[in-house]
């Protein structure tokens, strides 16, 4: 694996948001494989279009970054915040989210296939069709509305819900994997709704 410091990748960025804002005329798309990024302030930017995979971020501050169509699976994110960040049709697939919070942030329509969320916070989020075929363990959502979540083949472990506003059940509750990636047990409609009341809230 390979590391990267905080010059080397505001070197990286800058010449990536040069592309993005040229529409690839200029500067140079982000292509990173097997990276360690580690302890890195990652703001102001756009990572539109960035292919960034099977890397590992940890203890990193992301504020006020675009996250638009770019390829991010298979990467680890542990100690991260995520801040006035948005994730829009990002293939997070196989991502590991460990002891992350998402603040006044977006995620909507990403591709999580067996993504997992472990003791995660979301706070004042925006979210939509960002937890299909994924795994939340011991999630924290605050402050924000629901109306647009929904789960979808989701294994899930512990919910707590603070200050939540226009959560339906039956419409957010599509299906839940009460196995694992491996061993999948898929409940659907009432079952998947008795389950999460029980066994998740």
């Amino acid at each position: 694996m390979f590391g990267l410091n905080q010059d080397e990748f505001n070197k990286l960025s800058a010449q990536h948001q040069l592309f993005a804002s040229s529409l690839g005329e200029s500067g140079v798309k982000i292509n990173l494989n097997s990276y360690n990024l580690e302890k890195l302030v990652i703001e102001d930017i756009s990572l539109t279009d960035s292919f960034i995979t099977e890397s590992i971020f940890y203890d990193v501050f992301f504020n006020n970054v675009e996250i638009f169509d770019a390829t991010m699976c298979g990467c680890k994110f542990e100690n991260v915040i995520f801040e006035n960040v948005n994730f829009v049709k990002t293939d997070l697939s196989f991502c590991f989210f460990k002891n992350c919070k998402f603040i006044n942030s977006k995620l909507k329509r990403c591709e999580t296939y067996r993504a997992v969320y472990e003791d995660i916070q979301f706070n004042s989020c925006d979210l939509y069709d960002i937890f299909s075929y994924a795994e939340l363990k011991n999630a924290v959502f605050s402050d924000m509305d629901l109306e647009k979540i929904t789960l979808y083949e989701t294994v899930v472990h512990g919910i707590k819900l603070i200050n939540i506003r226009n959560l339906n059940i039956k419409t957010a509750i599509l299906s839940l994997n009460i196995g694992d990636f491996k061993n999948e047990n898929i409940v659907m409609g009432e079952d998947a709704i008795e389950y999460f009341q029980k066994n998740c809230l």
